[in-house]
């Protein structure tokens, strides 16, 4: 898996993913057999119509199930790996199959800011007198 992440801004990055074929292709074949058994098309019965017919007809629908099933569990792979400190819900911006290629998505996620500490030993601090009656 191949990922490429730039900074948005300090608490936002762009995470551009590339899952290899190998990956994705059961689970592809699992969603295209999905739709396929649902698909209602002009002269085939219901559930026999060929998987190029369905891929062509219902594309959207298969890459989206099939984003629903591979991004959160990519996704969480390559957070682990990268040691990304996310927070928040993701937010898919962009995806693409090339089939027998790969499956390529785009997301924008939120992250944890870097939190310097300054030495702060040696400070002086006024102290208070409260006096209560």
């Amino acid at each position: 898996m191949q990922v490429t992440i730039t900074s948005e801004s300090s608490i936002m990055i762009k995470a551009e993913v590339a899952v290899p074929w190998e990956k994705v292709a059961a689970t592809y074949k699992t969603v295209v057999k999905k739709v396929g058994g649902s698909a209602q098309i002009p002269g085939f019965r219901p559930g026999k119509a060929p998987a190029a017919v369905i891929k062509k007809k219902y594309q959207p629908q298969i890459l989206s199930e099939l984003a629903n099933k591979v991004v959160p569990d990519t996704m969480a792979e390559w957070i682990k790996e990268k040691d990304v400190k996310a927070v928040g819900t993701p937010r898919l911006s962009d995806m693409d199959m090339k089939e027998k290629e790969s499956f390529n998505y785009t997301v924008l996620l939120d992250v944890a800011p870097e939190i310097e500490l300054h030495d702060w030993k040696g400070l002086k601090a006024e102290s208070l007198d409260v006096k209560v009656d």
